[in-house]
């Protein structure tokens, strides 16, 4: 009965409620960096989901407090869903449980201050009354959250998962499927295109280090998303922080359709990921071809890295002279050599790559090396009497450009995918 009349005297003085919901925006975008102080997992979030879903969820939860406040009831169960949501995320993305309720108790501790704060004379059978509330508040949310987390962590350890990528790594090694497929409740498609992804590398700091598995396994999360997305089913893949491969379902009759629409899911990648993506991609007409598929597109996009070419997708096509010259034979010996009594001057090498890159131009050289076009002209004729080969002659050119390639690929540093 007790609870009751303070409920009522609450409900008597509506303007608290009203004066404390104008105040719900700032208050929302206040609790948000409270959490990233005394939270150190919220301070590695990025900044769009702090600024985006994170203060759109602290906001709805103190409007739903006052709601609930207002009617002298506890949250229902569907008025809770927003939070349950929120909480299956954060599960996803490996946010620990403590930091997540931890989260509700400040922002249920900054809107009590909050709302002393904006009360006026008269008003303390309605902050008792608050009080009260707040503790049955939070009570109900304390359990949703913890609930719906742990079925989340359930799910996400559970034996179909482990089964899923058993049955991927299956068809990335040609090994038999028949008993993975019924156990991951998952359709083997009979074609696929095979798309390898390297994801970019994580910014360095402190608590980049701290919070690093959280903001790892949410790139997973919004990449898988995306992949989920692009093909209308769960996609099959074996994805880290640094990239992967994913199996892009097709049939024969759809394959270059699937094909022909990967570009525009590198660049959703792309924005899933916050940064630059470098990725290839093969078709697999059969099962049977996917191993194949998949150690090309492996040397395609390793390639495409070292020789440093933008981020984006790539295809054989993209790179079929690049490809075929880097192939250990004699002949690629023979082109690393030929630039042997250059390589050791940093200058000429730099002026022969722009040179070449910008169509044997000399002056738009000049523009890309600062330097005057004598100096351009200089430089080729010192590479000419030291390898033998005229850059300004057109088939010397092609050696040349052939044997920057052939270096450019075997002197970069292992790339991890």
């Amino acid at each position: 009965m007790a609870d009751v009349a303070r409920s009522a005297a609450l409900r008597s003085s509506p303007r608290l409620i009203e004066r404390m919901a104008r105040r719900v925006p700032d208050l929302a975008r206040r609790a948000v960096e409270q959490f990233t102080v005394e939270l150190p997992m919220y301070g590695v979030l990025p900044r769009e989901e702090l600024d985006g879903e994170i203060v759109d969820v602290v906001a709805e939860n103190i409007r739903l407090y006052l709601r609930t406040v207002q009617k002298g009831r506890p949250p229902t169960a569907e008025e809770l869903t927003g939070i349950r949501a929120s909480a299956a995320r954060r599960a996803e993305e490996g946010v620990p449980l403590a930091d997540v309720l931890a989260a509700y108790h400040v922002g249920a501790r900054l809107s009590w201050l909050e709302m002393v704060d904006v009360s006026a004379p008269g008003d303390d059978e309605a902050l008792l009354a608050a009080c009260v509330s707040l503790l049955r508040y939070m009570q109900e949310v304390t359990s949703a959250v913890s609930s719906v987390y742990l079925e989340v962590q359930q799910a996400i350890h559970g034996e179909e998962r482990v089964a899923r990528q058993q049955l991927t790594s299956a068809l990335m090694s040609g090994q038999p499927t028949g008993l993975l497929v019924e156990r991951a409740g998952a359709r083997v498609a009979p074609s696929y295109v095979v798309l390898e992804v390297a994801l970019p590398v994580p910014a360095a700091g402190p608590q980049a280090d701290a919070g690093s598995g959280v903001a790892e396994r949410r790139r997973i999360r919004l990449v898988q998303a995306e992949l989920d997305a692009f093909a209308g089913t769960t996609v099959l893949s074996v994805l880290d922080g640094q990239g992967g491969t994913a199996l892009l379902p097709a049939t024969p009759e759809r394959l270059d359709a699937v094909d022909g629409a990967v570009p525009d899911l590198v660049s959703r990648l792309q924005e899933a990921a916050a940064g630059p993506v470098h990725a290839a991609s093969t078709r697999a007409e059969t099962l049977d071809a996917i191993p194949a598929g998949l150690r090309l597109a492996g040397e395609v996009l390793d390639l495409a890295r070292r020789l440093g070419r933008p981020p984006g997708l790539y295809r054989l096509g993209d790179l079929l002279v690049e490809y075929q010259l880097t192939r250990p034979g004699p002949a690629r010996d023979e082109l690393a050599r030929r630039l042997d009594h250059i390589a050791d001057q940093p200058q000429l090498l730099d002026t022969l790559r722009a040179y070449l890159d910008h169509e044997r131009r000399r002056g738009r050289a000049a523009e890309v090396l600062h330097v005057h076009a004598n100096t351009v002209d200089y430089r080729l004729g010192r590479i000419a009497a030291l390898t033998g080969l005229d850059p300004a002659r057109s088939a010397d050119s092609q050696v040349l450009l052939a044997a920057l390639t052939v270096r450019d690929q075997a002197s970069a540093p292992d790339l991890a995918q």
